[in-house]
């Protein structure tokens, strides 16, 4: 919570000097910049100073990724080395602000793979930690939020049945 309350007057940064055609999103310490694609370089360059200078933060370039909807790629000399560009087709699936977006059998999918099996590893592993105490404080700070968070960001309809999936296996 601190840490997203120290980001904030950044990313407001951000997103006043993009203006209203750019979406300035934030999870943790990962931020998404939704821009148009001809001025995908000079959004990085707007996030990488206002996180620098407001926030004391290093964007690493070889941790970029430059997503274009209509599959086209975003070139140009304005990218330094070690942008990565991956093309996703308007068709495609995948994941956006840590959330599957796709077709309803692709995001049911992510949510039993992802977020449903990485849960199931947990409860697996509680009744091992040497006090119950340390294993409420994991369930309560990663098993539920993670996947709570994976359920907010799905529609209902695709998410009902894996929810039900989860709650039996936190039983």
């Amino acid at each position: 919570m601190l840490f997203a309350l120290a980001m904030q007057p950044a990313l407001e940064e951000i997103q006043t000097q993009l203006g209203s055609e750019a979406h300035v999103l934030a999870y943790l310490d990962d931020v998404f910049l939704l821009v148009p694609a001809p001025q995908a370089a000079l959004s990085l360059r707007v996030a990488e100073e206002a996180l620098r200078l407001r926030c004391g933060l290093t964007i690493k370039l070889s941790k970029c990724k430059t997503y274009d909807l209509a599959g086209a790629r975003v070139r140009g000399p304005d990218f330094e080395k070690g942008v990565r560009f991956l093309e996703v087709p308007r068709s495609a699936s995948g994941p956006l602000v840590g959330g599957p977006v796709g077709s309803p059998e692709h995001q049911a999918q992510t949510l039993r793979n992802e977020g449903l099996r990485n849960a199931k590893v947990l409860f697996e592993t509680l009744p091992r930690l040497p006090t119950a105490q340390g294993g409420l404080v994991l369930l309560r700070s990663c098993g539920v939020p993670k996947f709570s968070y994976f359920l907010r960001v799905t529609p209902p309809r695709t998410g009902a049945a894996v929810a039900s999936e989860f709650d039996q296996a936190l039983a």
